[in-house]
């Protein structure tokens, strides 16, 4: 499989985008490639029979498709500027010329989405591939499960707590998940053991659940203080944090109210638990 190529992703154009048909109409059989079938992108002409190509296409062909004996490629000139005239519409909606096309989808927040889903799809296209091939040494942290579809990968957050997506149970960040970063899904060991259909369950997240029995569920990482209004999470930051009751300096983990940026030291909440 080949890497994906953006240069090549932002000039894509489909003939329904095209705003300005009739043109398109004459101009069709110039500026389509006759290997990939489409709308033509960084067009190239052979030397020789001057038929136009992509530039992907054509590269590491040791032959003109057209079999004109000549392995020579150059810039056109001439399909640029018919490409040129063409009016696109992006998916945003907004009509842009051709020749302004990849610098509008540079900015485009609606192909800025598409393209991130594209490259996590390339990845997990590549990362399976590499599963096809039976490489022992993947499926260590790797399995497939009844509940999702696609390979999920045993990993850790970083200072984020997450959802699992089947029994909806809220985990601290250093709660190990089974997650597909493809869809963004997760799963904690106690959904995953029992839907295992490829692959084993790591030791360490079974060492790690065993341990902390339903694993660092956020539920039971939250307590009510007589200091605040809300319960307050158990919480690892990088950040300078300050107690909000003692006000020194919190050097280990806090115990936090997100919506009202409250903090307590692991002392201040202690001796202040409401029973």
């Amino acid at each position: 499989m080949k890497p994906m190529n953006i240069d090549n992703e932002l000039l894509h154009v489909e003939e329904k985008d095209i705003k300005n048909k009739e043109y398109y109409e004459g101009i069709k059989d110039l500026v389509n490639c006759s290997i990939c079938l489409e709308i033509i992108r960084q067009p190239v002409q052979c030397d020789k029979c001057q038929h136009c190509f992509c530039a992907e296409c054509v590269k590491g062909l040791t032959d003109c498709p057209y079999r004109c004996k000549n392995n020579k490629f150059s810039t056109s000139y001439i399909c640029n500027n018919l490409l040129s005239r063409l009016i696109i519409e992006c998916e945003c909606g907004k009509e842009v010329n051709y020749d302004f096309i990849k610098k509008h989808k540079k900015e485009c927040k609606t192909i800025y989405y598409k393209l991130e889903y594209l490259k996590l799809k390339n990845g997990y296209e590549l990362f399976k591939k590499k599963l096809n091939e039976k490489n022992d040494n993947i499926w260590e942290y790797t399995i497939l499960s009844n509940l999702h579809p696609h390979i999920l990968t045993c990993k850790r957050t970083f200072l984020i707590a997450w959802y699992c997506d089947n029994c909806k149970n809220k985990f601290d960040e250093n709660t190990p998940s089974y997650c597909c970063t493809l869809c963004d899904y997760d799963l904690c060991y106690n959904c995953t053991k029992g839907t295992v259909t490829k692959g084993t369950i790591t030791n360490k997240i079974i060492e790690y659940y065993n341990i902390y029995k339903d694993g660092n569920r956020m539920d039971n990482c939250k307590i009510i203080s007589q200091l605040h209004n809300h319960p307050v999470e158990y919480s690892k930051s990088l950040t300078e944090r300050y107690c909000d009751n003692c006000k020194n300096k919190i050097n280990t983990y806090s115990y936090r109210c997100f919506l009202c940026d409250f903090d307590l030291c692991s002392c201040c909440a202690q001796y202040t638990l409401s029973s």
